[in-house]
């Protein structure tokens, strides 16, 4: 299992720079993003057409490219923080109101 540098990162305090994918539902996506230099992407399922599927193909993808992967999923209950962590995110981002949110590596 890689180790999660996304939260390696984060605990030594260091800037990343990603952005949010919410239209473009191929896997492949994550290939260019990384390419591009970025250090993450975050995948909104809460806004956008994902499937559950696409959205385990990218985390997928995203282990074997160790790219991390930011998955915002429609819920924030115990099941979906569960299934994207043991599916392969990196981190699950829940926002809790206007002004906060729960990031779970």
């Amino acid at each position: 299992m890689n180790e999660n540098n996304y939260r390696a990162r984060a605990e030594r305090g260091e800037v990343q720079i990603g952005t949010w994918v919410t239209m473009i539902r191929t896997p492949a996506v994550l290939t260019l993003l990384r390419a591009a230099g970025l250090d993450f992407a975050r995948v909104d399922m809460e806004h956008s057409p994902f499937s559950m599927e696409t959205v385990a193909d990218m985390a997928t993808l995203a282990r074997a490219l160790d790219f991390p992967l930011v998955v915002r999923p429609p819920e924030g209950n115990r099941e979906w923080i569960t299934r994207w962590i043991r599916w392969g995110a990196a981190a699950v981002l829940i926002l809790l109101g206007l002004r906060r949110l729960l990031l779970v590596l």
